[in-house]
Parts: C-alpha cells; sequence; structure tokens
C-alpha cells in the first residue's frame, strides 16, 4: 500500500504515535513503513509518543518523556535514512518547559550526524487534540464492558492523578470543543466547570463525555508553551511554522485555524523577528521541505499562491476563535482570487499536489 502511495505522487508519509492506532504499531512496522518513505526519497513525518515530561506510553521512572520520544524517533531515523518532519514541537504542562534547552540540543545533535529532521510549531499556547488523549494505550485496548471494571477504573485514575500532578496540568486546562450534536452544552466549558456544575468527580465526567462521543470528541488543552518558547522556536534554524487546526463544521473552533499565521506575524513584529523570515516558514520553507516544486516563493515560473496584506492592519481577537483576522486585502490560488478586496470570491481554485 505504501509502495502504491509513493508512486502515485504521496510526498511521504505520517505517524501518530499517541493516537490509536498508531500507538499500537510495533517497531519493526514504523521501520518498514520508514523504509519504505525513504526508499522513494519522500518525507515522513511523525507526531511522537509523548510532548510532556511525562506520558502515558513510557515508564514512568524514566528521564522525561518528551525526550524518550525524540530518542524513539532519531533510532527510527538512524535505522532507516529517512527524512524527518517532528510534528511538532510542543511542551504540553509547566513541568515540561524546562526540557527546551535539551529539546534543541537534540535536533542540532541529529543534524550534525547527518541526520535530516526538523520540527514546526505553532503560535497559540493551547493545541486540540481527541478527547481520549489522556488515557494509556493499555486502557484504550480494553473492551467497553472491561473498561468499566472497578479495578481497571481504580488503575486509570492513580496513573491519570500521577500524570496530571508531574505535569501541572488541571481539568481547569482542559477545555471541551465538541462531544456530540447533544450534548452541545458542554461546548466551550472546561471539564472542571462541567464536573462542578453536575456535582460530580473531573475524572468521572471525562470518562463520560468520552462515552457521550463514542471517543471521538475533542478538546483544547493548555500549557503548550509560553512566551519565552515561542519565541526561541521561532527564531531556531529548523522551524516550521504550522497551525496544528483545521476547521469544524461544530462545536468551537480552534483559534489558530483562523488567527495561527497571523499571531505569528504579530509576534514576530513584537520581538524583532523579520517578517521575511518568518514568512519564509510558512511558504517557501515548507514548500522546499516537502519537495513541493514550483509553490511556496513569489517568482517567475511558480504558480501564483499570493497573500497580500497591511502589516500594519493586522488583527486577532484568540477569545473569539471564529473572529476574521483583519489585514488581509487578497489572497490568489494558483493564480485564482480566492479572496479580494476582503471578500471571498471562490474556494474552488486548489489543485491536487502529486510529487513529481
Amino acid at each position: 500500500m505504501v509502495e502504491d502511495a509513493m508512486r502515485g505522487g504521496a510526498f511521504g508519509g505520517s505517524l501518530g504515535l499517541m493516537y490509536e492506532p498508531g500507538m499500537y504499531a510495533p517497531r519493526d512496522e514504523l521501520v518498514a513503513f520508514a523504509r519504505k518513505i525513504s526508499d522513494y526519497g519522500g518525507i515522513l513525518t511523525v507526531h511522537p509518543r509523548a510532548n510532556s515530561s511525562v506520558a502515558l506510553g513510557y515508564p514512568l521512572l524514566s528521564k522525561p518523556h518528551i525526550e524518550l520520544a525524540l530518542d524513539e524517533v532519531i533510532g527510527i531515523q538512524r535505522e532507516t535514512g529517512v527524512k524527518m518532519q517532528y510534528s511538532h514541537l510542543i511542551f504540553v504542562g509547566q513541568s515540561s518547559w524546562k526540557c527546551l534547552d535539551t529539546m534543541l540540543a537534540k535536533f542540532a545533535a541529529a543534524r550534525a550526524e547527518g541526520l535530516d529532521i526538523a520540527f514546526d510549531h505553532y503560535a497559540m499556547t493551547y493545541g486540540a487534540s481527541v478527547i481520549t488523549v489522556i488515557c494509556p494505550p493499555w486502557y484504550m485496548a480494553l473492551s467497553p464492558e472491561k473498561r468499566k471494571s472497578p479495578l481497571n477504573r481504580l488503575k486509570l485514575r492513580l496513573i491519570i492523578d500521577i500524570t496530571r500532578k508531574a505535569l501541572g496540568i488541571g481539568y481547569q486546562d482542559i477545555t471541551v470543543a465538541y462531544i456530540s450534536d447533544g450534548a452541545r452544552q458542554y461546548e466551550g466549558r472546561t471539564v472542571a466547570e462541567i464536573a462542578l456544575a453536575e456535582g460530580m468527580d473531573p475524572l468521572d465526567l471525562y470518562l463520560k463525555l468520552i462515552d457521550l462521543s463514542g471517543g471521538e470528541g475533542r478538546v483544547y488543552l493548555g500549557k503548550y508553551y509560553n512566551e519565552a518558547i515561542l519565541r526561541r522556536l521561532m527564531e531556531n534554524d529548523l522551524s516550521l511554522c504550522m497551525t496544528d487546526a483545521w476547521v469544524e463544521g461544530m462545536g468551537v473552533q480552534n483559534a489558530s485555524a483562523y488567527q495561527g499565521y497571523p499571531t505569528f506575524l504579530l509576534n514576530a513584529r513584537a520581538w524583532g523577528v523579520p517578517t521575511e523570515r518568518v514568512i519564509h516558514k510558512m511558504t517557501g520553507g515548507v514548500a522546499e521541505r516537502f519537495g513541493i516544486r514550483e509553490r511556496g516563493h513569489l517568482a517567475a515560473g511558480q504558480y501564483a499562491d499570493v497573500t497580500v496584506f497591511d502589516p500594519n492592519a493586522l488583527k486577532v481577537k484568540p477569545d473569539q476563535p471564529d473572529f476574521a483576522p483583519e489585514g488581509f486585502r487578497h489572497v490568489l490560488v494558483n493564480g485564482t482570487f480566492a479572496m479580494r478586496d476582503g471578500q471571498y470570491v471562490t474556494q474552488r481554485a486548489g489543485k491536487v499536489l502529486l510529487k513529481r
């Protein structure tokens, strides 16, 4: 299947080691997948098994799990030679922030070793995830009946409580984005707020939300970054900008979907980072990294994907997730106006991109 996809024009492959089903994949399968991507000169993007000092995919007594996750990815890269994009470098929970220097040093050492690895990051201090993100792999692998057993519930509670306290994240840092059409009353509220209102233990309430959503609910987790970390990542030569967001039809929108890149631009100005450098991390740098030809640059012979904005008029409102950022005048996709004079014209100017 991987060979068929790569022959058909795929740019590479993707692994999500923190989520189902990737969390269950044995190492030899991950290596075989990465090697096949490498055989075709593709890029492998990896959401690591841990983005925090303590996670549920590694033994509790060890060095910070965020470091173990990067070590795992680099180990696969050493074995296969695949081009690697670490997607993304975040530091979930205040206790994880101290790992910044070590993580950046690991990336620098890997590059010095000759490994083609880089990372991306986003502009908000929180991130979107599936509602089951706090549940360990062994729990997710259980049947619905076994998940309800008192022994498994007790084991789950102990692990999650220890992890939360070690991370410095509480239920007040978890905001519900969407559960189901029949549970809209939970949207935009923290798990702590909902539990208090319903007179429930926060973990019991959280498990109730998982059941109500069929395990498909969405949440926003806080304390991913602070300003100092965001600035360091933006200034790093190995970083690319990304939103980690998708536009949702239901529930609370992720503000990063509409306001992520404008926030990068505003941060760059506030921190004295050249605007051109940040724009390159959103455009040409991405196209070059993924091997997308004839895009990402304003140059003759390139496809005309162009955004025209007034840097002095940029405005965002992160506390209003649906807010359309101000200051953008025109957007052209393949030379066709998608937005003209601030008004949407068409959304049908895109093309399927294939590696050539």
